[in-house]
């Protein structure tokens, strides 16, 4: 008697742990179910081709959709110069279920990560992960516009080479009387230094400082070793 009273005894001990296995299966299988659901509520809508990109900023585009009832309660695109952003890095939060923003401030040559997010009452889920390049200065050609502190306009041709070297060309010039000098050029973040002389600032005729912003250079300085200092602003050709 006593060793059948042991086997109900723990066929019932099995059972229990039977029972309570495949409730928790049941749980989890509903969380992925709804899981699943969220996920499919923030949409990518930018490819290289369409994000319009410059130096410094990027058009990103997404839309966002309720599934089963869930309101949305925030939406928008978050960033960040790491892979798997999320809404505690870089973000902007939109008013609209399909929306585009630029996103300005970006650093020059450096690649972002982009997400699509939408926040319900489950959580926040996010859309796959997009990775684009802002452009860089190497291999591109400027057409400056220089005024010294006296209000005299010079307009200047330049050449931003890929080994941080340039070439000044004054387009007005003849050929027997053109000024071309070799210089360099360097960045800090978004901010320019062109040495239009050398790579030495201090001896060169000629040094530009400013910011590039977007498609332009501009909040420039210039100071020249022969001839008034000035202003300058320059824009891609």
């Amino acid at each position: 008697k006593d060793y059948f009273k042991f086997r109900r005894t723990l066929n019932k001990q099995k059972m229990k742990k039977i029972i309570a296995f495949l409730i928790l299966t049941f749980i989890i299988s509903n969380c992925s179910d709804d899981d699943t659901r969220v996920i499919s509520n923030a949409i990518s809508q930018t490819t290289e081709a369409n994000a319009e990109i410059t130096f410094t900023t990027m058009k990103i585009s997404g839309k966002v959709v309720s599934n089963d009832g869930n309101k949305i309660t925030s939406q928008g695109i978050c960033w960040s110069e790491n892979p798997n952003p999320t809404t505690s890095n870089n973000k902007v939060t939109e008013t609209t279920t399909t929306f585009s923003s630029v996103i300005s401030d970006l650093t020059v040559n450096t690649t972002y990560y982009f997400r699509i997010f939408a926040t319900t009452s489950i959580g926040t889920t996010y859309s796959k992960e997009l990775s684009l390049k802002t452009l860089t200065l190497g291999n591109t050609k400027w057409k400056f516009t220089i005024v010294d502190n006296n209000g005299t306009e010079l307009l200047a041709n330049v050449d931003f080479n890929d080994d941080f070297t340039t070439i000044y060309t004054e387009p007005s010039c003849t050929q027997t009387d053109c000024y071309v000098p070799n210089g360099t050029w360097s960045l800090e973040g978004n901010m320019l230094k062109y040495i239009g002389e050398g790579s030495d600032p201090n001896i060169s005729t000629h040094v530009f400082t400013g910011k590039i912003i977007g498609l332009t250079m501009q909040q420039g300085t210039y100071k020249h070793l022969a001839a008034p200092d000035g202003t300058w602003t320059a824009v891609l050709q």
